[in-house]
């Protein structure tokens, strides 16, 4: 795995074990980055080795927005009645 996707898998773990493995019962990761697709391949792996089964995943890839400057990662998670239990969003410059 490339240094980036290995950072950003990286963030992915360190949401993933912040949060009680029954209190989430969605996560989210909104990547906006040209490498999109091996990137959330990379958080869907660490999210499906550390968070209960049943656990819903909602993985989105952005078209890098115009002047952005690397690449951005933003991780949510909802717990009943959809309430936000956590959030975090991960910046890679883009020389990284």
């Amino acid at each position: 795995m490339s240094e980036p996707l290995q950072r950003l898998a990286d963030a992915a773990e360190r949401f993933a074990e912040r949060l009680r493995p029954s209190a989430a019962n969605r996560v989210e990761a909104r990547l906006d980055s040209p490498d999109g697709m091996p990137a959330l391949c990379a958080v869907e792996g660490v999210f499906a080795r550390l968070l209960p089964a049943g656990t819903a995943k909602e993985l989105v890839w952005l078209t890098r927005a115009q002047g952005a400057a690397g690449d951005r990662l933003q991780l949510r998670a909802y717990g009943d009645d959809n309430a936000l239990l956590a959030e975090e969003v991960f910046e890679l410059a883009a020389d990284a």
